[in-house]
């Protein structure tokens, strides 16, 4: 399991195939840039945000970028939406492989990957 937590993660954590990131505020700023570089690893990248319409037009800027990327609710203050994404992560992809906000660790601790 992999926390975007660490200024050299791009350069210390080997990246795999077929990884799937969950990025928390990902639809503007630090989040957006890291779901960017993330998703140019060949990473399905996950941009989850408070506001849906928000993470979709950022999703879709990265797909415009031909990135792989999908926007989910996702508000870490609200416990309701941890559940909702965590379900569409097991059934959509079955796992999470890197988590970009350490405090959901818990929350989505079952689907990470050691």
């Amino acid at each position: 399991m992999h926390f975007l937590n660490e200024a050299l993660f791009f350069i210390l954590v080997p990246m795999k195939a077929n990884q799937i990131a969950l990025i928390t505020g990902g639809n503007r700023g630090l989040g957006l840039q890291t779901a960017r570089e993330l998703a140019r690893l060949g990473i399905r990248t996950i941009v989850g945000a408070r506001d849906l319409e928000k993470g979709a037009y950022a999703a879709a800027l990265l797909q415009t970028e031909g990135l792989d990327a999908e926007a989910v609710h996702l508000d870490v203050a609200d416990p309701l939406t941890h559940t909702e994404v965590y379900s569409y992560l097991e059934s959509h992809h079955g796992k999470l492989d890197i988590l970009g906000n350490r405090t959901l660790e818990d929350a989505f601790r079952d689907l990470l990957r050691t």
